[in-house]
């Protein structure tokens, strides 16, 4: 009875990698309900794909990129302020999964302030088991800045955004490989 389930199961995710696999072949770029995601690798040399979230407005932004000659991905966040790049900030995020402290680093991609929020691990979890989020960011002159995202899609938006990113992480690792090397 065991090894049964355990075939299914195995059934079940290797349909699901193929499936996920043929989609992301196809997709380069595209939405999921409030997310979308973009695994071009952004070719103007910044190397990085993303799955985000862009509410209404624009001037915010929150998602999971992956910089794929860094080989990592982290959660970031365009709250609209100005920060000391290489600096750290205390923070919290909210969700309807739960409230965790995180530690916002400061970091410029392309002409903009991101917060990178950490522990990675607890802001994932968040991620993909809560319907919305809110990150809250302390001021000066004891205000807080509250921003708030929808959470609808983002777990298979970041599913499709990480299965490319690992395949051309390991395409371009391919490619380091030489081919011939004399000792």
């Amino acid at each position: 009875m065991n090894l049964i389930r355990q075939k299914t199961t195995w059934r079940c995710w290797f349909s699901a990698v193929l499936l996920m696999s043929s989609q992301v072949s196809l997709a380069e770029t595209g939405s999921v309900k409030s997310w979308y995601y973009d695994t071009n690798g952004h070719e103007d040399g910044s190397g990085f794909n993303v799955a985000g979230n862009y509410p209404e407005g624009g001037s915010y932004s929150f998602g999971q990129y992956c910089f794929l000659e860094m080989e990592s991905c982290m959660y970031l966040a365009n709250l609209a302020v100005e920060c000391n790049e290489d600096s750290d900030y205390p923070g919290i995020v909210n969700s309807d999964a739960g409230v965790i402290a995180v530690t916002l680093g400061c970091m410029e991609l392309n002409d903009e302030y991101y917060l990178s929020l950490s522990p990675f691990d607890d802001v994932d979890g968040l991620v993909r088991e809560g319907s919305k989020l809110g990150i809250v960011l302390p001021l000066q002159d004891d205000e807080f800045k509250v921003v708030r995202f929808s959470l609808s899609g983002s777990a298979y938006a970041i599913d499709l955004m990480r299965a490319a990113s690992e395949s051309q992480m390991t395409e371009s690792e391919a490619k380091k490989v030489p081919t011939a090397e004399i000792l």
